[in-house]
């Protein structure tokens, strides 16, 4: 192994003292035995690996290895599409192993992952080398355990910044999906990233949207090295449900299935729910504004549900509003599910015109576009659908045709396929 008889110094970050800390590497050829200590008032610790069976070998093929930090017992979309993503992978035959942070004491993995709508048995592996315990000492337990592994994996996916830090920094070749520019920028790793591409460790930038691949080449990334893969849905569950009724546009069932927040458009259901639009359902985790909701008796709230229920909700309701607001930190870059689910619902959207939204909907063809701020406009639009509801069905109906090019199964085979990997269109001045 690499690092017998190599010590590795770090800065002391108020980690409990551990001596004799074995940590079984999943991914590992071998487990390690990591011995920490504290020789001086400084608080330097020193950290020696040293292979506890040397003589154990393994042959057996390398799979791909996806990386992450996405935490089982939550539902975040984060979750939902490392997991069908993994799985679309596993359908197209790849031998696919995901390695995840621990899973939270009583939460049972097989149920879990029915209640988020797979239905592949996945090869995954918990492992404490993925705890957010580690990400002060960037990750360097994961770093010494899996380096073999992860150096003779056949492709190796991350899409947690932090992760991608941490191979970078022990020049380990790995794809990275890019989620969000700004952070990179901000938390000062988006010209590293930059440099990786050009060394080529990391070999492929997945950024979810145009935007993001626009701005990934602005900043010098290789544009033969960036491929953009949105997000995607599980076509087949959420096309099944039947299309939306015309007779119920005159009153109807108004949804939106996600994180609330005033950034995702609180104020704009709250508007339309006094100007009586229609019933207003929202469906999730309320970030902020709960206070607000609670006092608007035109919203019903029903908490969170499991991602598996999600298409039983979008067959109940008439019209999907995605009212992201400017504000909301992701809106430059995202790719939001609940963009792709709706559509492959089959449902009349009124979403806001963003240039990452713009990149799916077409305004008037799949969908309604509006000024984000503007809650007049938002009743507008939805008074559109209700006085033309054959346009509204029409809308849901040329949405779920375009949502098919956006399933998992076709962002898998993108990653998959050669002549997808030529890289990205330069951006013309």
């Amino acid at each position: 192994m690499e690092f017998v008889g190599q010590a590795f110094r770090l800065s002391h970050v108020g980690l409990p003292v551990a001596t004799a800390t074995v940590f079984q590497g999943l991914l590992a050829d071998h487990p390690i035995l990591i011995n920490i200590a504290q020789p001086d008032r400084r608080q330097m610790a020193f950290c020696t690996c040293i292979p506890l069976d040397q003589q154990r070998r393994k042959t057996h093929p390398v799979p791909w290895i996806y990386l992450s930090t996405s935490k089982l017992h939550r539902n975040r979309a984060n979750l939902v599409q490392t997991l069908h993503t993994v799985q679309a992978l596993v359908r197209t035959g790849c031998n696919v192993l995901l390695l995840i942070p621990p899973v939270r004491r009583g939460v049972n993995v097989s149920e879990r992952l029915k209640e988020m709508g797979i239905d592949r048995q996945l090869q995954i592996k918990p492992t404490s080398l993925l705890h957010s315990r580690w990400k002060p000492v960037g990750f360097l337990p994961l770093c010494l355990a899996m380096r073999r592994r992860l150096l003779t994996a056949e492709r190796v996916m991350v899409r947690s910044h932090y992760i991608s830090k941490a191979l970078l920094r022990h020049g380990i070749p790995h794809w990275f999906e890019v989620h969000d520019v700004e952070q990179l920028r901000r938390e000062g790793y988006l010209n590293k990233l930059v440099a990786g591409c050009k060394k080529g460790i990391v070999t492929r930038l997945l950024p979810i949207s145009m935007a993001a691949g626009e701005a990934l080449e602005q900043a010098g990334a290789p544009a033969r090295r960036i491929m953009v893969v949105p997000c995607g849905v599980e076509y087949q569950r959420f096309s099944s449900i039947k299309a939306p009724d015309i007779r119920a546009m005159k009153s109807p069932k108004i949804m939106y299935i996600g994180r609330i927040s005033m950034d995702r458009g609180l104020e704009i259901f709250i508007h339309l729910a006094r100007q009586r639009a229609g019933d207003i359902y929202l469906i999730g985790e309320i970030e902020n504004g709960e206070e607000l909701l609670r006092r608007e008796q035109g919203i019903r709230y029903i908490s969170s549900q499991p991602h598996k229920y999600v298409p039983s909700w979008y067959e109940k309701c008439d019209i999907v509003l995605l009212p992201y607001q400017p504000i909301l930190s992701t809106s430059t870059w995202f790719s939001p599910l609940k963009l792709f689910e709706s559509m492959a619902a089959g449902r009349p959207i009124v979403a806001s015109d963003l240039k990452p939204i713009r990149e799916v909907l077409t305004h008037g063809r799949t969908g309604l576009l509006v000024r984000p701020d503007d809650p007049e406009e938002w009743l507008k639009a939805v008074n559109t659908l209700k006085n033309h509801p054959e346009m509204a069905v029409a809308l849901g109906k040329r949405a779920r045709e375009v949502a098919r090019s956006y399933s998992w199964d076709a962002r898998a085979m993108k990653l998959l396929d050669p002549v997808c990997r030529t890289g990205f269109q330069p951006v013309t001045s």
